[in-house]
């Protein structure tokens, strides 16, 4: 044990040692285990000095935003040696000058931040963006702002602060009793695609959040069971209780509506503890989407709200889609609209969620293209929306079937192959499908290398979905080998593809290509032989989210809970997510420090662990790597 002094200073198992002198010092331990082998330890203590503290008083800790707006940032620090920001002196030090904090706003998302540029400690304003990460809840992230001050002995100290989203997703709970299931989202009105459903007495929790500026919480919840009830606890499920909300009968699973209860701020940080209760129903009792926390909270709103989407729902209806909830005076003023075409708005009526409008028109005609006038539309806050004008149309399903005719499938009708350049057709007539009911549109195809060219009349964003079989290889005592590569508008979307590196023979495959843009009058979509013949079931082009590509990924081995000896390999599968450089990928974390990205679907081999029990975490990560949120993680024990 070594104390920066000349000479070793112990050579005892478990040293001791007291400074008396103020200063900075490196310490070293070194241990030998007598076969010559040397393990060594360094650390740097600052003795006699005391680490700065942090004060934000604005905004407040735990507080609830909304994105876009500002935060005035706000905070004082102390350092006993040095003074503090207000001018006070230490005891060596006349003060510290806000200048000389460094104050690191980032945008945490599950476990990590995304730090943005650094500023100073001085009073100022913020905008809270998000960029590259979604809003609407299909991401769980909020705001962080991270302090750290030297002093001037050295000594680096930290503080931080968290503020959270207003509309909180019910699955990106932070921790949670038993009785609580992730389940699809089935409510139009919002929230990412998972929700969930509570049995009687479960709960959630949501850690360290602040209502101050709250004034009631607005519960989205679906229930078919009446005398169900919500509680809203404070630090433990038995905590103080903040309010009880009765939870209606909604109908089925699809239908949902909002409880609101009004509550008085607690003042302070606290644990929310949503409680969920219905003794007679037992399991299943609700079902809640989002949590949305209604009042000022810590920010500011200083922007007009902006149109995110139009979109027609069917030939009398078209849906406007706000980014921030707006006024029902000026949202269901129909001098507000004014659509093309000779088309009469007839009624404008905004939706539970605030931020939806329903237009009612006379009847729209499909494969035309419309525009929507939209002005004068305020937020709460009396902010007007920019006039501007927003295309949008009903789009007829393009379906084909390829190598055969006409055909009525449970997806709709599809036409008789057409718009397509070579290849030759094959059709296995007697063959069962597995994986769909539509065994007729799988047992015929177009081979080889070909074209499709496919008339769209409207520029604009279109789901593709693609429909595979393998028919011939595999089936029937037949060989060979088939490799190809699709492109999509010019853009490759599948490289050397095996259908069987992905399913078995006389199985269906679909793959889905989400907000395809065309934009010349015509999809292209062409498929090339790498090794054997390319082939293709069926095409459709459909209107844009007519579909949800859900991508996941899922560790296949080693198995929760297993015992290996390094190095060992983690074997992993990924649906509608490419895993490349430079593209789509994955990282992967070990006891929840990220180890680094991989490229390939090849296994992940760990080595030069220790033995004892890892958590081990795989998650998708886009192209400018942020994370997605969706991961798969095991827990394994090495032995040896």
């Amino acid at each position: 044990f070594d104390t920066s002094t000349p000479s070793t200073d112990s050579t005892m198992e478990n040293p001791t040692f007291i400074y008396t002198t103020a200063g900075t010092y490196n310490v070293q331990l070194r241990v030998s285990d007598g076969n010559g082998g040397t393990g060594v330890a360094n650390l740097t203590i600052h003795a006699g000095n005391n680490l700065a503290s942090f004060t934000f008083t604005s905004p407040s800790d735990g507080g609830f935003m909304s994105w876009g707006d500002d935060i005035s940032v706000a905070l004082s620090v102390s350092d006993v040696e040095d003074g503090d920001t207000s001018g006070n002196p230490g005891t060596e030090g006349s003060g510290i000058a806000c200048e000389d904090v460094v104050v690191t706003p980032s945008l945490g998302h599950l476990t990590h931040f995304h730090d943005t540029p650094s500023i100073d400690a001085c009073p100022q304003d913020l905008t809270l963006g998000a960029e590259g990460h979604q809003t609407n809840g299909e991401a769980d992230i909020f705001y962080v702002l991270n302090a750290n001050y030297t002093d001037n002995g050295g000594l680096q100290s930290f503080g931080q602060i968290r503020i959270y989203p207003k509309v909180a997703e019910a699955e990106h709970y932070d921790d949670s009793s038993q009785g609580i299931n992730i389940i699809q989202n089935t409510d139009d009105l919002g929230g990412a695609e998972d929700a969930i459903r509570a049995d009687h007495n479960s709960y959630i929790v949501y850690q360290g959040r602040n209502l101050e500026n709250i004034t009631s919480l607005i519960y989205r919840v679906s229930s078919s069971v009446s005398g169900g009830s919500i509680e809203l606890r404070l630090d433990s499920p038995t905590g103080t209780l903040l309010g009880t909300s009765a939870v209606p009968v909604t109908g089925n699973a699809n239908d949902w509506a909002n409880v609101e209860l009004g509550i008085v701020d607690p003042v302070g940080k606290h644990d929310l503890y949503i409680v969920f209760k219905n003794a007679s129903a037992g399991t299943g009792i609700v079902d809640l989407n989002y949590i949305e926390f209604v009042g000022v909270g810590v920010s500011v709103d200083k922007s007009a709200p902006v149109v995110e989407e139009v979109k027609s729902i069917n030939t009398t209806q078209v849906r406007v889609f706000f980014n921030e909830k707006v006024t029902a005076t000026t949202a269901e003023d129909l001098s507000n609209y004014v659509l093309d075409n000779g088309i009469t708005i007839n009624a404008a009526v905004l939706q539970e969620d605030g931020r939806t409008v329903l237009l009612t028109t006379t009847q729209l005609t499909p494969d035309v293209q419309y525009n929507l006038s939209i002005s004068n539309i305020e937020n709460t806050v009396g902010l007007t929306i920019q006039p501007d004008s927003y295309p949008f149309s009903i789009f007829t399903p393009i379906r084909i079937n390829a190598g055969a005719g006409e055909l009525t499938t449970s997806y709709g009708i599809f036409s008789a192959d057409q718009y397509v350049t070579g290849g030759q057709t094959y059709t296995a007539s007697s063959l069962a499908i597995a994986n769909t009911s539509d065994d007729l549109l799988y047992q015929s195809e177009r081979y080889g290398n070909m074209n499709y060219e496919i008339p769209i009349m409207i520029s604009g964003k279109y789901d593709i979905r693609l429909h595979f079989a393998e028919i011939y290889i595999g089936v029937g005592g037949n060989t060979g080998t088939r490799v190809f590569n699709v492109s999509i508008e010019g853009e490759e979307v599948l490289s050397d593809f095996n259908i069987l590196s992905e399913t078995n023979s006389a199985t269906a495959l679909i793959k889905e290509y989400d907000d395809v843009l065309i934009t010349d009058g015509l999809a292209s979509i062409a498929f090339e032989n790498v090794d054997g013949s390319a082939k293709l079931s069926a095409i459709e082009i459909l209107p844009p989210d007519a579909f949800s590509e859900q991508a996941s990924i899922t560790i296949l081995s080693p198995n929760d809970g297993s015992n290996v000896n390094v190095p060992f390999e983690i074997a992993f599968a990924t649906q509608n997510w490419t895993i490349a450089n430079g593209d789509t990928h994955m990282h992967y974390y070990i006891d929840g420090v990220m180890v680094g990205p991989h490229y390939s679907y090849d296994p992940i081999v760990i080595d030069g662990l220790e033995e004892g029990e890892y958590t081990i975490r795989l998650e998708l990560f886009n192209p400018n790597h942020t994370p997605t949120g969706i991961w798969d993680e095991v827990t394994i024990n090495v032995t040896d």
